[in-house]
């Protein structure tokens, strides 16, 4: 087939010699464009479509059997509704391991979308993963955002499950990479909210008889710990049962109680003594020395 010229480009050559079905190839012109499809404002309407593995239905009409049959407006690159898909580009393959749309870059970005009000990219499966990202060298997912009442990255699940699930492995058993890591310069790195009347907030486990499940540190002169909890317990510890060597907790240095102490067991002083001061009667003369009987 020989050369020819497109509408809306001046620069246009037809190359049919690698067993594809239709491909143009554009001259290094600055903002020419291969290919372009265009549509009206027109409900169901699609820019262009591809297909692999098919036959798909040629207009697109309904790829599910209880499929609306009127459609809204279409919308670039979404499922409207039970059934139909359509948008700016529309790629459909029922080959497993085949995707439908397939985007490579050896610089730039591999898929990239921009969206006024709506989604700029946006991933919906009915069985498998939504949206995969693959890096060897950077994040694979990097989420930002310029709304102060919003996230750079958001995660929910509406029937049970984990709103947000993350696992870090490494090469070898001991050098596994952490799972979530958390830094902020100016407010909480984590902020945890539960109104959950059977849950905590935060469940932290470990199976390390060396290594605490919840560790805390503070470089700067602060609280390495610090809980409140004005109309309850603002920390409480359980070990096993008393007389069995584990400690519902265990302090390695000095211990400051600013309050009433209560113990409702025993008081065990390992090489040490016990002294307490009693109120006496203040007509008694005390002198150091006296013998003290409790009555």
């Amino acid at each position: 087939m020989a050369d020819f010229t497109l509408p809306f480009q001046q620069t246009a050559t037809k190359l049919n010699g690698d067993g594809s079905a239709f491909e143009v190839d554009c001259q290094a012109t600055p903002g020419v464009v291969a290919i372009a499809g265009k549509v009206p404002n027109v409900g169901f309407a699609t820019g262009v479509y591809g297909e692999a593995g098919g036959p798909f239905p040629q207009n697109l009409i309904p790829i599910k059997e209880n499929a609306t049959a009127n459609p809204p407006i279409a919308r670039a690159a979404e499922l409207i509704g039970p059934g139909f898909l359509t948008g700016a580009v529309v790629g459909q393959t029922i080959l497993q391991g085949v995707p439908g749309v397939s985007s490579a870059s050896q610089y730039g970005s591999g898929v990239w979308g921009l969206s006024d009000s709506g989604v700029g990219v946006q991933g919906n499966s009915g069985s498998g993963v939504g949206i995969v990202g693959v890096s060897q060298t950077q994040d694979t997912i990097n989420g930002t955002s310029s709304a102060p009442g919003h996230a750079g990255v958001s995660a929910n699940n509406n029937n049970g499950g984990y709103g947000l699930w993350a696992k870090a492995w490494g090469t070898k058993p001991s050098s596994g990479g952490i799972a979530g890591y958390f830094n902020s310069d100016g407010n909480n790195a984590i902020n945890a909210s539960s109104t959950s009347e059977n849950y905590d907030s935060i469940l932290a486990q470990s199976s390390s008889s060396a290594h605490a499940a919840v560790s805390a540190q503070n470089s700067n002169g602060g609280f390495g710990v610090w809980a409140n909890s004005p109309n309850g317990i603002a920390i409480y510890g359980q070990g096993k049962q008393y007389g069995q060597g584990k400690q519902a907790g265990y302090f390695n240095g000095d211990v400051e109680v600013n309050g009433k102490l209560n113990v409702t067991v025993d008081v065990v002083l390992t090489g040490a003594d016990f002294a307490e001061d009693f109120a006496v009667e203040a007509s008694d003369a005390i002198e150091p020395g006296t013998v003290m009987v409790l009555v």
